[in-house]
């Protein structure tokens, strides 16, 4: 299940780790001000093969899968993503579809920005 936490700026770029203190002030109250933190399960799937890339996702811990369906039907595994990683960056930036989708492998806390 995806529970939405209610935290202050200080706590949600906590979550992003060290990039954060490359923006000027600005931009990081720009950043808190869109900011999600989601807390997911385990087998949570964040977004599908297919779907429109509308945020912008950065794990901040535990751990993830990128996968996509082969033609005959099985699931191949592209990437296992660890703690303070940025995925789904192409996809957004391009205002495209997800090449592939992205599932939980156990309890994890993410962090997402919007397109907008």
């Amino acid at each position: 299940m995806v529970k939405k936490l209610s935290l202050t700026s200080e706590e949600k770029l906590s979550y992003l780790g060290e990039w954060p203190s490359l923006l000027t002030e600005s931009q990081r109250q720009d950043l808190c001000d869109s900011l999600e933190v989601l807390q997911c399960s385990k087998n949570e799937v964040i977004y599908k093969e297919g779907d429109l890339a509308r945020y912008l996702h950065c794990l901040s811990s535990g751990h993830m899968r990128l996968a996509y369906r082969c033609p005959d039907g099985r699931e191949r595994i592209l990437s296992l993503l660890h703690p303070i990683h940025l995925f789904g960056l192409r996809p957004f930036l391009a205002r495209k579809n997800h090449m592939f989708s992205s599932s939980t492998i156990d309890d994890v806390i993410l962090c997402r920005m919007p397109n907008s």
